[in-house]
């Protein structure tokens, strides 16, 4: 007796279900490729004086068509490197998540790391 709570889930109601997947076939990806992405991650000139390293550690609503609806700071990191994490990410175009071969909302963790290079 599982009280009904193994429910099909129907194609068709992939296409505008409003919830965010945490897990996917596909996950998305950035269009121009993750090397891309991370290469366009600014590191402010503040944080470099100050010696600041380490990650930043965001959630990313990615919807269906593939843009960021938010973010939520995970882990941050302090003179501007959260900031600079965050808008690379929201003003990153993705490949949409697929869920049964549907494109999809879908929660993920990134991770962008500030170092020294």
């Amino acid at each position: 007796d599982n009280f009904g709570l193994a429910v099909e889930i129907k194609n068709s109601s992939l296409d505008d279900d409003p919830a965010y997947y945490f897990e996917v076939e596909v996950m998305p990806e950035p269009t121009v490729g993750w090397n891309a992405f991370y290469d366009r991650l600014v590191y402010p000139e503040e944080a470099q004086k100050k010696g600041i390293a380490g990650e930043v550690i965001l959630r990313a609503y990615i919807n269906r068509y593939g843009d960021v609806e938010k973010t939520e700071v995970i882990q941050g990191l302090p003179f501007g490197c959260t900031d600079a994490a965050e808008i690379l990410v929201y003003y990153t175009k993705f490949s949409p998540g697929l869920l049964k071969g549907k494109k999809v909302n879908v929660q993920m963790e990134i991770t962008l790391t500030f170092s020294k290079k």
